[in-house]
């Protein structure tokens, strides 16, 4: 199925969705791309709608290969990816420092000193507007699964065929509309797919701390050796 746009899609989303829904129920939307889908649904279904701000972690030679992603206080990596491109302890602690800066600005916008959502004993449904390796989205599992949800939903409106059977072991249910094949983009699956920008994001959450997560120290063998965690 190909979608107008994310509000489309997050249409789509809704239909599935509403048959699945518990007690409080929330929406947590990875942005900036996946809240245009998670407003929809929450204004379908009448549920709260929240953020997971996520960071995806590029390789220092190709900005287009994703090593892993970082939450606030999460960090999903691919280790295989990692040691086979031979990224070392310094260049990775710089693509973190880049990366958790950006999260401290998105946080200082997106939140703008509201607390974040109380999700303990509650159906998390995440969104995003499609998922390509899936790093983004298991920082963002990573990071509600701590604070005992629950049960948590992956609702996306495509999703590749190898990383479902990775993601159904993190949690309890997948919505999804499209099971694509790896190598095909998420944005074909879009007649548009505009950039969403920040000043749409503020307005759709509906908003007009400062944390450090350190890198363990175990997590190089040294510090001229690839990254295993």
């Amino acid at each position: 199925m190909i979608f107008k746009d994310r509000l489309d899609a997050g249409m789509h989303l809704s239909k599935l969705l509403k048959s699945k829904l518990g007690d409080d129920p929330i929406v947590l939307a990875l942005p900036r791309v996946g809240i245009p889908l998670g407003s929809v649904i929450a204004k379908e279904l009448s549920i709260e709608l929240d953020a997971v701000i996520v960071r995806k972690l590029m390789s220092p030679n190709n900005n287009k290969v994703s090593i892993g992603a970082i939450t606030w206080d999460q960090m999903f990596l691919n280790q295989d990816l990692i040691a086979q491109l031979n990224i070392t302890r310094d260049e990775f602690q710089k693509i973190y420092d880049r990366e958790f800066l950006e999260l401290e600005n998105r946080n200082e916008l997106y939140r703008n000193s509201i607390e974040p959502p109380h999700i303990f004993n509650r159906l998390c449904i995440l969104v995003d507007d499609g998922i390509a390796t899936g790093a983004s989205m298991k920082a963002a599992i990573l990071f509600v699964r701590q604070n005992n949800p629950l049960s948590i939903i992956i609702a996306s409106p495509v999703i590749p065929r190898a990383e479902i059977s990775s993601l159904q072991n993190l949690v309890e249910d997948i919505v999804v509309v499209n099971q694509s094949d790896t190598d095909i983009p998420v944005r074909d699956f879009y007649e548009n797919f505009d950039e969403v920008i920040e000043e749409d994001v503020v307005k759709m959450l509906g908003r007009n701390k400062n944390h450090q997560f350190n890198i363990p120290d175990n997590a190089f063998l040294n510090d001229s050796n690839p990254l295993y965690i």
